[in-house]
């Protein structure tokens, strides 16, 4: 009788696993295309996209389970540890840094990319801290970036002694920062001063300081991009799912954003 390691070496129980695996990351595929919020609510999802300030439009993205059963989608699911991933057209916004070789690139203005382009997904780093803005300029013209927040380390003796009394108030702190940032990237980003028509903030510092995770996610669906926020506890299973409505730009008021 075969042991379980020899069977699990059989060629035909290898490919049958194969095919399992290729038809289960097709199935997901298609259920975040077309069923977003009922994907996004039974899936954790990681998008993986890296550092740098250009979206980049890539047709053939992998996406696929790992084994901790979570969905992941872009540079981590590359083909060598992945073989039997499934490939999407997606745009990739990767994450502006705050220091290091990038960090002057960090309020450049950000790409547009109209619905005509092919993408069916568009994806960034799980955010940490972060804040995204997705911007609709009309004429079904679309842009996301995101900005990471300075560290701690970053800030004068008088702010850190601030947040180390109380973590709403330093979420707060860098959260205000980020937007001002924001302005900065939507203003280089206007062309003959014109601003953007909608858009949709997402910050997540309240989110990272009460230990959970927040992946952002749009999906090309009905004539335009739908974008969903994803938070995750940690705990396998919790997770909340948001779909984010885009507000009328409103230059001379503050913004109206997510951070829950």
């Amino acid at each position: 009788m075969a042991t379980l390691a020899q069977l699990a070496m059989n060629p035909m129980v290898l490919r049958q696993q194969a095919q399992t695996q290729h038809a289960d990351n097709q199935r997901a595929l298609q259920m975040l295309l077309n069923h977003p919020m009922q994907l996004l609510s039974q899936t954790p999802v990681v998008c993986g996209v890296g550092s740098g300030h250009v979206t980049v439009h890539n047709v053939a993205t992998g996406l696929a389970f790992n084994h901790a059963d979570e969905l992941l989608i872009g540079a981590t699911a590359n083909p060598i540890a992945y073989p039997n991933r499934v490939t999407v057209s997606t745009l990739g916004s990767p994450t502006r840094a705050s220091s290091g070789p990038n960090a002057g690139n960090r309020l450049l203005a950000t790409q547009r990319f109209g619905i005509g382009v092919g993408a069916q997904l568009w994806i960034t780093d799980q955010q940490t801290g972060c804040t995204a803005l997705a911007l609709d300029w009309g004429g079904g013209q679309y842009s996301m970036f995101h900005l990471l927040p300075y560290q701690d380390a970053e800030f004068n003796f008088m702010v850190r002694a601030m947040f180390a009394t109380s973590t709403t108030a330093r979420a707060e702190w860098k959260n205000s920062g980020l937007r001002k940032e924001a302005t900065q990237v939507v203003t280089a980003s206007q062309n003959g001063g014109a601003p953007p028509v909608r858009y949709i903030m997402l910050q997540s510092m309240h989110n990272i300081s009460a230990q959970r995770r927040m992946q952002t996610i749009g999906v090309q669906r009905n004539g335009g991009w739908e974008f969903y926020r994803q938070i995750q506890t940690g705990v396998i299973g919790n997770l909340a799912v948001h779909a984010a409505e885009m507000a009328p730009w409103r230059p001379w008021s503050e913004y109206f954003y997510h951070d829950l």
